[in-house]
């Protein structure tokens, strides 16, 4: 919360153990992986995205995370 943006790290499996973010904005989470986005042929690819949009390239134990239904709109 060092810049009033609330994230938490996901310990998950994409094709092996990988790690990703949550992060808290307006009220609403979102995931966001910088690594894959990093390899992404669009940046935006991994950036705020939903869970269903996650779960097409990984899993994660849900029960433990705050639910991100919705992808983020500007």
């Amino acid at each position: 919360l060092e810049l009033g943006v609330d994230a938490r790290f996901i310990s998950g499996d994409a094709g092996g153990g990988h790690g990703w973010n949550l992060v808290q904005l307006g009220g609403q989470w979102y995931q966001l992986d910088v690594t894959w986005n990093d390899q992404s042929a669009s940046r935006e690819d991994f950036l705020l995205v939903s869970d269903d949009y996650m779960l097409k390239s990984r899993t994660w134990d849900y029960a433990n995370y705050p639910a991100c239904p919705n992808p983020y709109t500007p």
